[in-house]
């Protein structure tokens, strides 16, 4: 992931999936630059694992791939826009012994 600048991320998202298949798309001005020594910022309920995550633009699309290789290909902009704090919505069905390993932007 390339580094945001601060005044240039009028258009960009973090597409956060995690490993059951739930994801949402946080414009990146929900994030606060950080400085070393924080603990940064949280964007998965607790006990969640993330699958996956990039930095995202609404025409983008992207990969989703899983343990078992099934891999979803989808646009960006399909993906609903949460904060932060929110949960997400599901992105994939996965069967119960599988999970999101990659998400991939193309």
């Amino acid at each position: 992931m390339g580094r945001v600048r601060r005044g240039r991320d009028g258009d960009r998202y973090l597409l956060i999936v995690s490993a059951n298949g739930q994801g949402k798309r946080v414009p990146i001005s929900e994030f606060k630059i950080r400085t070393k020594g924080t603990k940064g910022s949280s964007a998965l309920p607790m006990g969640s694992e993330l699958g996956g995550a990039c930095l995202v633009r609404p025409a983008d699309e992207v990969l989703i791939i899983t343990r078992k290789g099934i891999v979803l290909r989808l646009f960006v902009d399909d993906v609903t826009v949460f904060g932060r704090s929110a949960r997400g919505g599901r992105l994939i069905r996965l069967d119960d012994d599988d999970q999101v390993v990659a998400v991939v932007r193309l």
